[in-house]
């Protein structure tokens, strides 16, 4: 029983991802949903109360999907430094799952400003980001390729702000923001970031 619970939430979830992606958040309704679900609007009430709800869970798994991939494009690197740039999938606007991801991302963002408990959603998920870099970052450490007297947290939070920074340039105004554009700006802006605490020998 549990379960299946699970499952249909995850069916909704799922929906509701799709809903958004094509219509915005500000155009989501429980009947859209039900109706990509193929549900009635009862059946999706009884596992999400409200819009609310529904929204904030789709976005903690719209994070999840998005944060996996990263992780998954790290995995399939082995330099550390090159990890840290590994992420230019962001930039692909070939990609469907970029492109609906950043108009996503911009409505959260929109609701976030006014709501603390969306906020929270959004540091944790920024937070992810940033232990995924700290841990590249340690990694370096370790082989001997970045000093150990630096400020990891920081440098993982200035790495994560450039990535956040180049895709809302690029996704927003991708005629003066080339896909060439923001892959370059940020390996230069990484590896200029980066150069004061490389050890020179490696």
């Amino acid at each position: 029983m549990v379960k299946e619970k699970q499952t249909r939430e995850v069916e909704i979830i799922e929906a509701a991802l799709r809903v958004v992606a094509r219509e915005g958040y500000y155009n989501l309704s429980m009947d859209k949903v039900a109706k990509e679900a193929n549900m009635s609007k009862g059946g999706i009430a009884h596992y999400f109360s409200s819009k609310k709800k529904l929204f904030k869970a789709v976005f903690v798994k719209f994070f999840e999907i998005i944060f996996l991939r990263s992780k998954r494009s790290v995995d399939e690197v082995d330099d550390p430094i090159e990890k840290l740039v590994s992420f230019v999938w962001l930039y692909n606007g070939d990609d469907p799952e970029v492109v609906t991801g950043y108009a996503i991302l911009f409505d959260f963002m929109s609701i976030a400003s006014r709501g603390e408990e969306y906020r929270e959603i959004f540091k944790s998920w920024v937070q992810s980001w940033i232990d995924l870099l700290k841990d590249i970052i340690g990694e370096a450490q370790k082989k001997g390729i970045l000093k150990e007297e630096l400020d990891t947290d920081a440098l993982s939070r200035t790495i994560s702000a450039i990535y956040q920074g180049i895709g809302e340039r690029w996704y927003l105004d991708r005629e003066n923001h080339s896909t060439e554009w923001a892959i370059s700006q940020l390996k230069n802006s990484v590896y200029n970031l980066l150069k004061p605490y490389l050890i020179i020998n490696n």
